[in-house]
């Protein structure tokens, strides 16, 4: 796969938001409504110029509060949230001993239920930081503090002490209530916060597991593959050519269920992402398709497609997720089907390109299709099931269809067959399609031209055979060499038409070598050497990492002896053609 000349997308960085951050974000009608109901209930018994004042300085705090939370996105616990969470506090308390003062029966009772109210709040807010916590609370302290000394040293002078004790006994209330329930709430957040660290460590030791094995799978199928098709371009009886075709077919459909994992892992991550590229929806569609024909063939199936004129055309978007998403619903009917056939419909209407996958297979039980596309959920989950895999495709492709921006519907009826239908809103492109080449079968070398040089870096010696025996098919001779610092080395001293590079090495890994080349080639007057990046890590976000270091292309492990040539057909054009392009 080429690289795009594009950089990498920049990481979003994501802040985990502490409890005060999450909580103290105050709704700005909730500040506009209680200025309205304190003032409804103050005009009949506080003073106006009080009122007034009171008023206005809530209004200026609250514009302070906004500020800050327009700011940093919430109220913290720095300087200045504290100040602008006890002046806040501070006001509330006032408006209730105003209200308690010069108040009756029905505005001390909204004075008391104002505090009330407010310390509920207090607590559900700031519970994890007590300096917030205390600085919010201790306004309404003082006017309960002040309220019922007043009630305790009236009972007290009339000589009812049993009275005397209720003002102490709300205090301690208070106390008793807030104090152990803040720290509840306290160390029941703590406990969320050490799963949930505890929960994502788990995920990173389950991605790292993934990509290591992903990795060392992939270096012996690449041994397996890469052999095979060597020995089917041999001349071989027809009886070992079908041996050789079912160790092939053996290797790709575990390669397809190790692809299926880590695609799973990157969906759960959410680290699954889309590349954009322009591409011909008829030759993506008949080009995926014709993959099954034979298949179904092969079953006694009939096996049709067909494509509206409107669908046709170029779009814009990523081409080898909807080839996957394709891959996956037809290989689903062609497996499930015994008798009958298989049919596939692109078409377009109401700006959405719709494929249509149906057959005429078992159905599915109408209790299990709300389920179909659950995580491992198996159209027959019994011990009798005659049909293999993960339950992992249907997943996959409906995360890849809401990805991108679409999704996946399913009809079905039992022992009548099925109708799968996506639906995505694809980008279409209305300028003309570039023209492109055809591509070429694996490059000759002319006996009387000048041989290609490329230089090869690979630590494996089984991938050494594998790449050296492939490209000895085509007259291709590599120089190989193990590590990093000899591909500079090498590079340094000889003069080369490409350079196909592993990344995980020994001394020197591949990126490593590559940004050290391209700062040479950049500090003198040598000339650009293409670089190929040979590798069983080829997942989206190392790709970007590859060519934020000066690589070309991506030609992933294991090796498809097609898509390798190809790559290095495009690499000694592109280099060819490099030099005439800065002499214009």
């Amino acid at each position: 796969m080429r690289l795009s000349s594009s950089g990498p997308e920049p990481a979003r960085t994501t802040t985990d938001l502490a409890p005060e951050q999450l909580l103290a974000q105050p709704a700005l009608w909730r500040r506009l409504a209680m200025i309205v109901l304190i003032g409804i209930v103050a005009i009949p018994v506080v003073p106006f110029w009080m009122l007034l004042a009171g008023l206005g300085l809530y209004a200026l705090v609250t514009i302070a509060e906004r500020m800050i939370v327009h700011r940093r996105g919430y109220i913290g616990s720095n300087p200045a949230g504290l100040a602008a969470t006890f002046a806040l506090s501070a006001l509330h308390a006032l408006a209730a001993a105003l209200l308690i003062h010069f108040g009756d029966g029905g505005p001390r009772l909204f004075a008391v239920a104002l505090i009330g109210f407010s310390a509920v709040n207090i607590l559900l807010r700031l519970y994890s930081s007590p300096r917030m916590f205390l600085a919010a609370l201790a306004p309404h302290a003082v006017v309960l503090g002040w309220v019922s000394w007043g009630i305790f040293a009236r009972h007290m002078a009339e000589g009812d002490y049993l009275r005397a004790l209720t003002p102490p006994a709300i205090l301690l209330t208070y106390v008793l209530l807030l104090a152990p329930s803040r720290k509840q709430l306290a160390d029941a957040w703590d406990k969320l916060v050490a799963a949930k660290t505890a929960a994502e460590a788990a995920s990173r030791a389950k991605s790292d597991f993934l990509a290591v094995m992903s990795h060392e799978i992939r270096t012996p199928l690449n041994g397996i593959l890469g052999m095979a098709q060597a020995m089917q371009r041999d001349g071989l009886p027809d009886a070992q050519k079908e041996r050789l075709r079912v160790i092939r077919r053996s290797g790709e459909g575990l390669l397809s269920l190790l692809n299926d994992a880590l695609d799973f892992s990157q969906i759960e991550a959410g680290k699954l992402s889309l590349d954009s590229a322009e591409f011909d929806m008829e030759h993506l569609t008949r080009g995926a398709m014709a993959t099954f024909m034979p298949l179904a063939e092969n079953k006694g199936l009939s096996f049709e497609f067909s494509i509206d004129e409107a669908a046709k055309g170029r779009y814009r978007a990523d081409p080898v997720r909807l080839r996957q998403i394709l891959y996956n619903l037809t290989a689903n009917a062609v497996k499930f089907t015994d008798k009958g056939g298989v049919a596939v419909c692109v078409s377009h209407a109401d700006g959405l390109l719709k494929v249509e996958v149906a057959d005429s297979g078992a159905g599915i039980p109408a209790d299990r299709i709300d389920g179909l596309f659950g995580k491992f959920v198996q159209g027959d989950a019994s011990s009798t099931r005659r049909h293999g895999g993960v339950g992992l495709g249907l997943t996959i492709c409906r995360s890849l269809a809401e990805l991108m921006g679409g999704r996946i519907e399913v009809s079905s009826v039992e022992s009548k067959g099925s109708i799968f239908t996506v639906s995505l809103p694809l980008e279409r492109v209305t300028e003309a399609p570039p023209v492109v080449a055809a591509v070429a079968p694996p490059p000759e070398v002319v006996s009387d031209a000048a041989p290609i040089r490329i230089l090869a870096a690979e630590d494996n010696h089984v991938n050494q055979l594998v790449l050296r025996t492939l490209l000895s098919q085509a007259g291709l001779e590599p120089t190989m060499v193990e590590n990093g610092a000899e591909a500079i080395e090498a590079w340094k001293t000889g003069s080369w038409d490409l350079i196909l590079m592993d990344i995980q090495m020994p001394v020197m890994d591949g990126v490593t070598a590559t940004r050290e080349i391209r700062t040479c080639e950049a500090s003198g007057d040598r000339r650009r050497t293409p670089i190929i990046a040979v590798t069983a890590n080829a997942m989206s976000h190392q790709i970007a990492d590859y060519e934020a270091a000066g690589m070309d292309m991506v030609v992933p492990k294991p090796l498809d002896a097609a898509k390798l040539f190809e790559a290095i057909e495009w690499a000694l054009e592109a280099h060819a053609a490099r030099p005439a392009a800065v002499a214009a």
